[in-house]
């Protein structure tokens, strides 16, 4: 499981007002204010399934952070659809 920062991170994009602005506009700073590890850093930029899965992020989590980052997502993307990208063979 992910440290308990990066799941914080996570929920509070959608109960922090101007969180997610500032995610966008002052990332480290954001990453700074949750003291992310480099690695957890890197995964949250990438910010594709396989990155999310490498930092153990919960699925549903990994979900709502990718909607978060890009809101057009949501209409494009099933439940089946994400389990086949997140399982897709490399």
């Amino acid at each position: 499981m992910a440290r308990y920062e990066v799941h914080r991170l996570i929920q509070n994009l959608t109960k922090v007002p101007g969180l997610l602005d500032r995610l966008t506009t002052e990332t480290q700073a954001v990453f700074d204010e949750y003291g992310l590890t480099d690695q957890e850093r890197q995964a949250l930029t990438e910010a594709s399934p396989p990155a999310l899965g490498s930092i153990d992020v919960h699925p549903i989590l990994q979900m709502l952070f990718l909607i978060a980052r890009n809101p057009g997502m949501a209409t494009q993307v099933s439940i089946r659809d994400y389990h086949a990208l997140f399982n897709k063979k490399s």
